[in-house]
């Protein structure tokens, strides 16, 4: 694919488009420095994974691929927060395990998934992994967000502190 161009320079074929959400991917984590300054790490995380799930609930209905690689751009963009704000809020000793309980348990589901999602697909509807996959996530931040949203990382607690200074003038 060349300047959105097929190969031949008509419209994009199917196998262009299909790689197009593994180009946005890697691209995803550069969001995370724009979005992340400006909240915290816990309403980053949320504020970037809402949408791409709701956009993961929508795709199967849309006409075009949009929304997919609107997803696409988005879905990565909360790992460099999550790994941030995990590594700021678990004692030093305790990182390596907590990291490696993180990356475990994402890597199980990784693998099973597509099996789960293959016997809803031929039972059930071509769509529903999508939706299923999008509310679990849904649910999934909004749960997150409910345990932890009083739990700062130091330095956000430094930040809230320095900018209550400035507020009151002392």
């Amino acid at each position: 694919m060349v300047n959105g161009m097929g190969r031949d320079g008509g419209a994009a074929s199917a196998p262009d488009l299909a790689i197009l959400p593994i180009r946005c991917r890697p691209n995803a984590g550069l969001g995370h420095g724009v979005v992340q300054p400006r909240v915290a790490l816990l309403n980053t995380m949320v504020r970037t994974r809402l949408p791409s799930s709701l956009f993961l609930i929508a795709a199967p209905a849309s006409p075009t691929a949009a929304l997919f690689l609107a997803r696409a751009a988005l879905v990565e963009m909360d790992v460099p927060t999550r790994q941030s704000y995990v590594m700021a809020v678990v004692k030093p000793a305790e990182r390596t395990f907590a990291s490696g309980v993180i990356n475990v348990t994402r890597n199980v589901a990784w693998a099973v998934g597509p099996s789960f999602a293959g016997v809803v697909m031929q039972h059930v509807a071509l769509a529903r992994p999508r939706v299923i996959g999008g509310a679990l996530r849904i649910a999934h931040d909004l749960l997150l967000y409910r345990a932890f949203r009083h739990l700062r990382p130091p330095d956000e607690e430094l930040a809230v502190a320095s900018r209550a200074g400035v507020e009151t003038g002392v």
